[in-house]
């Protein structure tokens, strides 16, 4: 049988994560490579659509500072490194606590889970640059991961509730059509 490439580029490609580095890996012949990203702590990542040879990482600065990270795959380089601010608040003060990282369906879109500020920063990696923030009372309090509905038109966000309690959490749903970027769509309480 044959293997699509969507298959060998998703799942046998293991990108993993390590202090200061990622390194590319293989089920079938182990380490290919390894991309150095001084400065930066890799914390999540997603592979491109088939054909991109993209490698999209949500990383932290020595001082928790978020930035989004392109690889090129191919050559195992850099090719974006951009801090993320919150575009909500005048002089886009800097996003800290990048952890988790999606994509929509298209591969149009990247989102980026900042806990520590409570935010969600939006990419377009057509031109690799933020076009968005989602914020209170969009996002939180304490986004901990998201998902984007097999659709691709919500990006579903995982919250924790305020301390000291922590168990209310819930499940923001906002929608990511460009239409409407960002328009809450409704509240999921999971506590």
């Amino acid at each position: 049988k044959k293997i699509s490439a969507e298959v060998l580029s998703r799942s046998l490609i293991r990108p993993m994560l390590a202090a200061g580095m990622l390194v590319a890996a293989t089920q079938m012949f182990g380490a290919v490579g390894t991309i150095p990203t001084p400065g930066l702590r890799p914390e999540g990542l997603v592979v491109g659509p088939t054909g991109t040879q993209n490698l999209y990482v949500a990383a932290l600065t020595g001082t928790n500072a978020s930035h989004f990270i392109v690889v090129n795959t191919q050559f195992n380089t850099i090719t974006a490194n951009i801090a993320l601010h919150n575009l909500n608040v005048a002089g886009h003060p800097a996003d800290f606590g990048a952890s988790t990282i999606a994509e929509n369906p298209e591969g149009t879109l990247v989102f980026v889970v900042n806990s520590i500020t409570d935010t969600v920063s939006v990419i377009s990696t057509v031109t690799n640059t933020q076009i968005a923030t989602f914020s209170a009372p969009v996002i939180g309090p304490i986004p901990a991961g998201c998902q984007v509905s097999p659709n691709g038109k919500q990006l579903w966000t995982a919250c924790l509730a305020t301390p000291p309690s922590f168990n209310n959490g819930t499940v923001n749903i906002t929608s990511i059509e460009l239409a409407s970027l960002g328009t809450p769509v409704g509240l999921v309480n999971t506590g």
